[in-house]
């Protein structure tokens, strides 16, 4: 070989070794991971649970496994709402025109208990609660003293006597279902406004969560259809709706945890109010669910279509995987 060709070799060499060097010290790009979720409502019948998924665009397209796989384009494609009469994984992925993974979800559909309805009647000037739910076959369980209900409590078996002052919250179980959210009756749910010490005027104006605004939006429109007056989201009322959300999930009941009534929140606040009332409930996952709940009921019903009220707070606290939630309305 030639001087020449030698080093025009060498030279070639080198110029390998360097790139070689480069490709190996620069790591490779990994695809930046999926965090959006789909879009998502879940809704429940007497048989089954229905998962309905809303694309981001469109022109997106949905596709999704039930045995526990990652979907991709070639899983079954989404074409509308999934029903399941027993628990199933459900995960699916979201793609766009390019082929390009948007959005994600994975959530387990199980069927869930309807929530119990409570009738009252009185006899002899007894109080006596009747609860059913549309459930077949299902087993309500309740407690006496504002505490969530489990299979080691009482099992409802007929007309419950009502004992004056104590909070009865029932909830029911079946086999293979996820169990009912919990509803309460006390003295309360009679009482339709209490009148509270006005003592220093409340700061208005702030950011709503997305939860409080889509509560207050359907319930203004529940107060339009019935003739009330349109009720206005106040920062304090929220703040001690928060203080009672949260207490909720230790003690379900009108009554916080301390034993005094749900108005000390809003005195401890200072809020100028002439009526109030609350509305409690545990276990819904959205607010259309809840308000549905709430309007199911003839107490909670009549606190929001009291055209007394005029403005509202509104809150949510999750804990456990189950939310809590609380209306507290004022006359300010």
């Amino acid at each position: 070989m030639s001087k020449t060709a030698k080093k025009i070799t060498a030279f070639l060499l080198s110029i390998i070794m360097v790139l070689a060097a480069a490709f190996i010290a620069i790591p490779p790009v990994k695809a930046a991971a999926v965090s959006e979720v789909i879009t998502y409502k879940l809704t429940y019948t007497t048989k089954y649970a229905k998962l309905k998924l809303t694309p981001r665009n469109s022109s997106n397209t949905i596709y999704y496994t039930t045995n526990g796989t990652q979907p991709t384009t070639a899983s079954k494609k989404y074409t509308g709402t999934l029903a399941a009469s027993k628990s199933v994984l459900v995960r699916a992925a979201e793609y766009n025109k390019s082929g390009s993974k948007v959005a994600t979800i994975r959530l387990t559909l199980c069927p869930r208990v309807l929530t119990p309805d409570i009738s009252v009647s009185t006899s002899g000037g007894v109080k006596y609660l009747t609860v059913m739910t549309a459930t077949p076959d299902a087993v309500i369980y309740y407690t006496t003293d504002g505490t969530v209900p489990t299979k080691n409590s009482r099992k409802y078996t007929g007309a419950v006597r009502y004992t004056s002052g104590a909070v009865y919250v029932f909830r029911g179980f079946k086999t293979g279902f996820t169990s009912s959210q919990s509803i309460a009756y006390s003295d309360e749910d009679e009482v339709e406004e209490e009148e509270i010490e006005a003592k220093e005027e409340t700061p208005a104006g702030f950011t709503a969560t997305a939860d409080q605004e889509r509560v207050l939006k359907l319930m203004n429109e529940e107060r339009a259809a019935a003739g009330a007056g349109t009720l206005t989201l106040d920062e304090t009322l929220c703040k001690a709706a928060a203080v009672r959300a949260e207490e909720i999930s230790r003690k379900f009941s009108h009554e916080r945890p301390d034993g005094t009534r749900y108005v000390a929140v809003l005195e401890s606040l200072g809020i100028i109010n002439k009526a109030s009332a609350e509305n409690i409930a545990e276990g819904y996952l959205t607010a259309d669910e809840v308000m549905k709940g709430w309007m199911n009921s003839s107490g909670h019903r009549r606190n929001i279509l009291n055209s007394t009220y005029t403005h509202i707070g509104i809150a949510k606290y999750t804990v456990g995987g189950r939310s809590y939630w609380v209306q507290i309305f004022g006359a300010l």
